[in-house]
């Protein structure tokens, strides 16, 4: 069971909508395309190099 699974889980349970991605480069393209409220990273993902204009602002609390 991989790690996203209980945290998903938990999410809907309290009314959250998720979405998951399974490497960088799908995270990055999915934070371009969508709206999100609250994103969960691993700062470990793999992922390509990111040419400069696709570099999304990210905020780390």
């Amino acid at each position: 069971m991989s790690i996203t699974h209980p945290r998903r889980r938990g999410l809907r349970k309290h009314g959250f909508g998720t979405a998951i991605a399974t490497d960088g480069s799908e995270a990055l393209e999915m934070a371009n395309a969508g709206t999100f409220n609250l994103m969960l990273l691993d700062l470990g993902l793999p992922v390509q190099k990111i040419p400069r204009d696709k570099v999304t602002y990210i905020y780390i609390l």
